[in-house]
């Protein structure tokens, strides 16, 4: 009970008990009867009970009317559906895996928590999140790793890294979550995306499987993956301590790896690609021009 209640009710009471004593029994009734609707006022419960204390309106839930129908996730593996990757020996690859998530409602959907989890030793460094190509990007926090099994893992489950983010606003439309991955041994990897909040009526849920296949040769790799061995290792260059590397000009490593991301490309991208490595020609660090070879590389492997 409020202070002002409280008061109100004692005062009540005493008007009525003043009633009886100086004014005798009918008047005490009707000063009974006031102080009855005073405390009926004041007093929260007995006003409601008695229908006589306004209530407070509630807005209603547009959003839950407007829901059409639940968002969808979709996991891509550089742009493509095919989640499948064939890689050589001791040839690590690096690759972007995207959880897509639309929403086909009308309204946006606010308050919304989302987890994706990833087998650990795949993310590539301490952050992985990162734009289309590849450089790191801020948001969530990575977890602890989980035990949790998904779908038809065999057990015993493998330890997952667990990447997590709150407060997401779904909009209309498709929300894209990237992150890059290096992949160097075969094998099956479980994937789980899910998403939960107030403005959804349950928890949604995607699990995928991320299938390594080992090659026995460089004819048995597609031009996604020769373009994701490239990348793997201009990124590891641009990786290294420039004081690693002495003597004047670029490293003996930096023009091997030209070549290697030349010959990676397919014919009928090679123009653009040559295009671009000219416009770098002349760039004081090759570091730089790594870098946009790099994103040549990236736009490349999202065509083929």
């Amino acid at each position: 009970m409020q202070t002002r209640e409280a008061f109100a009710l004692v005062t009540s009471l005493l008007i009525s008990a003043a009633g009886f004593i100086f004014s005798g029994p009918l008047l005490g009734v009707l000063f009974a009867c006031l102080a009855l609707y005073v405390a009926a006022v004041a007093w929260t419960p007995v006003g409601d009970w008695l229908g006589w204390r306004e209530r407070p309106t509630r807005e209603p839930d547009t959003t839950a009317a407007e829901l059409v129908e639940l968002p969808k996730i979709v996991f891509t593996l550089d742009g493509t559906t095919d989640l499948t990757v064939r890689i050589r020996e001791d040839e690590p690859q690096a690759v972007l895996l995207e959880v897509g998530v639309a929403n086909p409602n009308p309204v946006a959907l606010r308050s919304v928590n989302a987890n994706v989890l990833i087998p650990e030793g795949l993310r590539a460094g301490d952050g992985a999140r990162c734009d289309h190509y590849g450089n790191h990007r801020s948001g969530g926090t990575w977890m602890r790793p989980t035990h949790e099994r998904i779908a038809d893992e065999p057990e015993p489950p493998a330890w997952k890294d667990y990447w997590a983010e709150q407060e997401i606003s779904l909009t209309t439309g498709a929300l894209l979550f990237i992150f890059k991955l290096h992949l160097s041994k075969s094998g099956n990897y479980y994937l789980r995306a899910k998403f939960w909040g107030d403005d959804l009526p349950e928890q949604i849920e995607q699990d995928a499987v991320l299938r390594v296949e080992s090659a026995d040769s460089v004819d048995e790799l597609t031009a996604r993956d020769l373009i994701s061995e490239a990348i793997y290792q201009g990124e590891a260059l641009l990786a290294i301590e420039p004081d690693a590397f002495t003597g004047p000009g670029p490293p003996q490593e930096w023009m091997g790896w030209v070549v290697q991301a030349s010959l990676a490309v397919p014919e009928e991208h090679k123009d653009a690609y040559e295009l671009r490595l000219k416009d770098g020609q002349g760039r004081s660090d090759w570091r730089e021009q790594t870098r946009e070879d790099l994103k040549g590389l990236y736009d490349i492997r999202a065509r083929v």
